[in-house]
Formats: C-alpha cells, sequence, structure tokens
C-alpha cells in the first residue's frame, strides 16, 4: 500500500512540475496572448519569454520563434518579428512565411532584414508587443 501512495505522489508531482512546461503542452500560464490569426500567436510564458507559437491542426502548440520577442507585425503573408538576444544588446529580425509555415530569415541583422522585406514587399512596420497587447 505504501509503495502504491508513493507512486501515485511522484506521479502527482511530475504532471504539476511539468504542466506549465513548453516542451509537453506547448505555452503554460500566460499574462497574455496576441493572436495572429487560426495558427500563429505570441505569447509570454515569463516576464522575459515571449515567444511566437504555432497552433497545428490538432491544437498542438509549438514553440516557432524562440524568446524575446520586443517587436512584430504582420500582413496577410508574413509575420516580422524583432527580438533581443540573450544579452540583451543585440537585436536580431525575423520574417515567417505564415501560407508555407516556413522561417524565411532567421537572426538577421537590420540591413539584411531590410533586404529581405523589401524583396519579399512587406509593407509593414514593427510595432512594440506592449502596443500589440492593447489593440
Amino acid at each position: 500500500m505504501n509503495n502504491y501512495l508513493f507512486g501515485c505522489f511522484c506521479l502527482l508531482i511530475t504532471f504539476f512540475s511539468l504542466g506549465c512546461s513548453n516542451a509537453l503542452f506547448g505555452p503554460g500560464t500566460t499574462e497574455f496572448e496576441i493572436s495572429i490569426d487560426e495558427y500563429f500567436f505570441i505569447a509570454n510564458t515569463s516576464k522575459d519569454n515571449i515567444v511566437l507559437f504555432h497552433r497545428d491542426e490538432y491544437k498542438i502548440n509549438r514553440e516557432f520563434v524562440p524568446r524575446k520577442i520586443v517587436r512584430a507585425n504582420w500582413n496577410e503573408d508574413y509575420i516580422i518579428l524583432e527580438r533581443e538576444n540573450a544579452n540583451q544588446k543585440e537585436l536580431k529580425y525575423w520574417i515567417v512565411d505564415k501560407k508555407g509555415i516556413s522561417i524565411v530569415g532567421a537572426n538577421l541583422d537590420l540591413d539584411r532584414y531590410n533586404e529581405l522585406k523589401d524583396k519579399l514587399k512587406i509593407d509593414v512596420d514593427l510595432i512594440k508587443i506592449s502596443k500589440l497587447r492593447n489593440v
């Protein structure tokens, strides 16, 4: 009987410790979620972890662009993002193809980002996440 209770206790602790983990269940407890369309959304899973997620047809959330997104915007075809690197001194830019569900440009510097944005004819500008939350 003691082994049964111990096993149940361990299972319960494991379930609660993984309950807010991105690895198994998608974003955990979020302060906000910015819906882009039925498949893409931006959410935070902690103060410094603002991430682009993709939700597939089975409603499974997968981290698409890692933390920390500081500015974003989108049009019918693309999502553009600006994110801080871990050292918080360098900004990198990402372009995501919404229809192809693929990353067109990752960790771009500003010049390369602007070139690619012009080539793809993306005519929207980046907006701070705090402003997108209030829209």
